[in-house]
């Protein structure tokens, strides 16, 4: 059996890729929407990442077609017990890409506008940049905005490190933008806060709205507002019970329904069928 595995809506990556010459990206595109529907006809299953990407087979592969999210396993984030695991050390912590699609600058912006309200929350990141111009545009920023004492970037962590690093935080940052590619993907950044009990601050977008009730989950903003941010993270660092019960709602979902374990079986059945 021959399966295609699609875990991000590849035709628009290809328009977003730092590293490839900005004429090339249509080809990249088009070349990517070709492969799709190649494995579409040829291939003996597709396993999507999520429905938005499941959805670009509907029509010509529906019947082979399964998704399966990218949740995170219980085994590696079963020691969160409903209280943190250690002293957090950061207000705000943000999980992913570091770049303006991934909304990072917008972070920075509500970060000054909360400093001239008196308010200075300390935010830790973490993964990857766009090659070395993104690193330098993200350090240009902090320096320009005076936030280099208050943001710490700890580059990339291996996946067995991310939950003792995320129960540090606060607050779970999802911060995308409304770009084509974030209008079909999911964020699984998401889900690992929720699985370390974090309430989570994320922007408005319709893949997000498939998990997060604003009030019930998590809170949501305005992509690209950083007013509208501003306003969130001062909004639940002054209500710290009702941003434990929030996280605790978060942590209730991933054991009862969004975990890896629940889809196993599926995916089994899905490769011997």
């Amino acid at each position: 059996a021959v399966v295609y595995d699609v875990h991000e809506d590849y035709p628009s990556m290809m328009r977003d890729k730092y590293w490839l010459p900005h004429w090339s990206r249509p080809a990249a595109a088009l070349g990517a929407r070709l492969a799709n529907r190649f494995a579409a006809k040829f291939f003996d299953g597709i396993v999507a990442a999520d429905r938005g990407v499941g959805g670009d087979f509907a029509k010509t592969a529906s019947e082979k077609t399964l998704v399966h999210y990218n949740f995170p396993a219980l085994g590696l984030f079963a020691s969160w017990n409903g209280a943190a695991a250690a002293q957090p050390n950061a207000d705000l912590v943000y999980l992913g890409g570091l770049s303006e699609r991934a909304g990072i600058f917008v972070l920075f912006d509500a970060l000054r506008i909360l400093a001239r309200r008196g308010m200075r929350p300390t935010v830790r990141l973490a993964g990857y940049t766009d090659g070395e111009r993104g690193l330098a545009a993200i350090d240009a920023a902090l320096r320009g905005h005076d936030l280099c004492g208050q943001v710490k970037f700890d580059g990339r962590l291996a996946h067995s490190e991310v939950p003792a690093w995320l129960r540090r935080g606060r607050i779970g940052l999802v911060l995308l933008q409304a770009v084509p590619k974030f209008m079909k993907n999911i964020p699984s950044k998401m889900f690992e806060y929720w699985a370390c009990g974090l309430p989570v601050l994320a922007s408005d977008l319709p893949p997000v709205r498939q998990f997060l009730t604003d009030g019930k989950n998590g809170r949501l903003f305005s992509p690209g507002s950083a007013p509208g941010l501003a306003d969130r993270i001062a909004y639940l660092l002054s209500r710290p019970e009702e941003s434990r019960l929030l996280g605790q709602a978060g942590r209730h979902g991933i054991e009862t329904q969004w975990n890896n374990e629940r889809q196993v079986d599926g995916l089994i059945s899905f490769y011997r069928k």
